[in-house]
């Protein structure tokens, strides 16, 4: 597929009208992961113990794509209903705010904790997540 055919079938992805349950079933996934406690016992089921297996630092290192993924949402969201400015800030506020929110959230699961470092890459990965929408936006022109 060339290049040109490709930036018109993106265009006319970007254009489709997108449902706020993609945002919302995203950040309910988000909340269910942050729901498992940081301690599960030896015979929970392999989803509680999923965080054993991932080392904390990349535990840290993973909330720049999943919040990069949820400001896309939002973004895609709100650029059919406000201008592509308004869609831009509000979906970087809104990613940015749950994800403070979710750290407090954490803070109340036990053997989870809250950091002030998951908070900046959840807002680092919001900013990402806006840049790379408005990359796409850029591409499909």
């Amino acid at each position: 597929m060339s290049s040109s055919a490709m930036r018109i079938r993106l265009g006319q992805y970007l254009q489709r009208q997108p449902s706020l349950v993609w945002p919302l079933c995203y950040m309910l996934g988000i909340l269910g992961v942050s729901s498992i406690p940081g301690v599960a016992p030896i015979d929970a089921p392999h989803t509680y113990q999923l965080l054993a297996w991932v080392p904390p630092a990349i535990q840290n290192l993973l909330h720049i794509p999943v919040y990069a993924g949820l400001a896309v949402l939002w973004c895609w969201y709100l650029s059919s209903r406000a201008s592509e400015l308004w869609a831009w800030v509000l979906s970087f506020v809104v990613t940015a705010l749950f994800g403070a929110l979710d750290e407090y959230y954490q803070y109340h699961i036990p053997g989870r904790y809250a950091s002030l470092t998951d908070v900046l890459f959840n807002v680092l990965g919001a900013g990402l997540g806006v840049w790379f929408f408005w990359w796409l936006i850029r591409l499909s022109r």
